[in-house]
C-alpha cells in the first residue's frame, strides 16, 4: 500500500510538470475549477476542450489583480468561464483578438457617469458597477461578482457578459448587440428576435406591477441585452427559453451549444 501510495504520487507530480512545462492548467487547479456550480453543468467531453482552451487564453491574455492578489485557482476559473461563450465558435480565440488584459478588482466600484445636459449643465452621477468594457481599454470586473455561484432563475455573471460585449465589438467597434453572424444565419431572424425581445422588455419597465422576465439592464440599450441575454443563455436558459425563446434559438445558433440540456427545467 505504501509502494502504491508513493507511485501514484511520484505520477501525480510527473503529470503536474509536464502540463507546467506544456502551458496546460494543472490538473489539481482544473479539479476545483470543474468543480465549481457553472463549469460542472457542461459536459465532461466539452470541459477537456475548454480546459485546453482556457489554458491557451491564460498564454495569449494578461491577467491582472487591481488591489488583489490573483491566486492560481482565481486565474484559471476567470479564464475558463471567459471561454465558455467561445467553446465551439470556429476561430474560437479569434473572437478575444480585441482584447489583450482583464483586470480583476476585489469588489464592485463607484464610478462617475455623465448623463444628458440639463440646459447649459451636464448631469452627474455615481453608479456601482461589477464590470466594464470598452473598445480601446482592457476588460474590468470584480472578484466578488464573479466568484463561482450556484446559477439560479437569473444570472449574475460578470465575466460572460463583459465578454459577450468584445464578441459584439467586432463589427464596427460598436456594442449593438448585432455581433458577426455565421454564414449559416439569418440576419433578419437575428434581428426580429431580439428587437420583439427588446421592446417588451422596455414596455414591461414602463408599466407599473409589471415584473421584468430577465434582469431589467438588459433594456439600456441593444448591446446590453446582447450581453444579458448571453449571461441567461449560459447560466440560466430556461429562464431565458421561457422568456425570450426566439433569442435562446438564435443564441444557441451563434453559440453552437445548448445549455438547456445541461440544466434540469425549474418548476414553473
Amino acid at each position: 500500500m505504501n509502494l502504491f501510495s508513493a507511485l501514484s504520487r511520484r505520477l501525480h507530480r510527473w503529470h503536474s510538470l509536464r502540463e507546467l512545462r506544456e502551458g496546460i492548467i494543472i490538473y489539481p487547479i482544473w479539479k476545483q475549477v470543474e468543480a465549481t456550480p457553472l463549469i460542472r453543468t457542461v459536459e465532461a467531453s466539452s470541459r477537456v476542450r475548454l480546459r485546453e482552451l482556457a489554458s491557451r487564453l491564460l498564454a495569449e491574455k494578461q491577467l491582472l489583480g487591481a488591489g488583489i492578489e490573483l491566486n492560481p485557482f482565481m486565474r484559471a476559473y476567470i479564464a475558463t468561464e471567459a471561454c465558455l461563450p467561445i467553446l465551439n465558435l470556429p476561430d474560437d480565440l479569434d473572437w478575444y483578438d480585441n482584447w489583450h488584459t482583464l483586470i480583476v478588482r476585489p469588489t464592485p466600484w463607484t464610478a462617475p457617469v455623465h448623463g444628458p445636459a440639463v440646459g447649459p449643465l451636464t448631469e452627474q452621477r455615481n453608479v456601482t458597477l461589477a464590470g466594464v468594457t470598452s473598445l480601446q481599454w482592457p476588460v474590468i470586473i470584480d472578484w466578488q461578482s464573479a466568484r463561482p455561484h450556484k446559477p439560479g432563475h437569473h444570472a449574475h455573471q460578470v465575466i460572460i457578459h463583459e465578454l459577450a460585449h468584445k464578441i459584439d465589438l467586432q463589427v464596427d467597434d460598436a456594442a449593438n448587440g448585432y455581433p458577426p453572424l455565421h454564414a449559416d444565419m439569418d440576419g433578419k431572424a437575428w434581428y426580429d428576435a431580439f428587437k420583439t425581445a427588446f421592446d417588451d422588455l422596455q414596455a414591461c419597465i414602463g408599466r407599473p406591477h409589471c415584473h421584468p422576465r430577465i434582469n431589467a439592464y438588459a433594456a439600456t440599450n441593444a448591446g446590453e441585452f446582447f450581453a444579458v441575454a448571453t449571461e441567461y443563455f449560459f447560466a440560466a436558459p430556461w429562464t431565458l427559453y421561457r422568456a425570450y425563446s426566439a433569442v435562446y434559438e438564435q443564441l444557441k445558433l451563434f453559440y453552437r451549444q445548448d445549455p438547456r440540456r445541461r440544466f434540469a427545467p425549474p418548476s414553473v
